[in-house]
């Protein structure tokens, strides 16, 4: 479910987009979900590990202050962090992913993070949680789960089938959407 949809909107994301427009940073935590995106000419990096990472989101945030100093927004850059969850006890790598969610949209450094249980702790501080505005919500296990993923309780995202069936929530609207099915192959 979360893995393949991850892999559906990178694909969708370079196939539509020129690495001259979009670059990328991958941090998978789990080191298999994103590692053959690595080869795409988008990347510049994919960490794996917990030192990289932070050095990565320190990097990030390097990036959006010199672009809010010098008034730049290209090419996009997009932060894609598979089990955010991993990164949540590093005060340092926590105020870097605060900032970005907080001030990225205008200067085009934008965060894209998944992870696999979406409880209060597992998000972070309310800072970040409170910035994503769009979120994509699979099957989940419970009530609870399906509050702390999309944002708000009651869109019943614990009912969700699985086999790709997601919410797609965006403020007030929850649109449910069935995602295409990739293989390693496809990929």
């Amino acid at each position: 479910g979360k893995s393949v949809e991850l892999a559906n909107m990178l694909l969708g994301l370079c196939w539509n987009t020129s690495p001259v427009d979009l670059r990328i940073v991958l941090i998978d935590m789990k080191n298999t979900d994103l590692v053959p995106f690595a080869r795409l000419p988008h990347v510049d990096i994919l960490t794996t590990d917990m030192k990289p990472a932070f050095a990565a989101l320190r990097d990030c945030g390097a990036v959006l202050r010199q672009r809010q100093t010098s008034h730049t927004s290209t090419p996009r850059l997009l932060i894609v962090v598979d089990e955010y969850t991993d990164l949540v006890g590093d005060t340092d790598a926590m105020n870097h992913a605060d900032r970005i969610a907080r001030q990225g949209r205008s200067a085009n450094v934008n965060m894209l993070v998944a992870t696999q249980h979406p409880t209060s702790k597992a998000l972070g501080g309310s800072t970040i949680k409170n910035n994503f505005n769009n979120r994509i919500v699979g099957l989940v296990a419970d009530a609870s789960a399906a509050a702390n993923a999309a944002g708000r309780p009651g869109t019943h995202a614990e009912l969700l089938p699985g086999k790709g069936a997601f919410l797609w929530i965006n403020g007030p609207d929850a649109v449910r959407f069935q995602s295409y099915l990739l293989t390693d192959t496809d990929i």
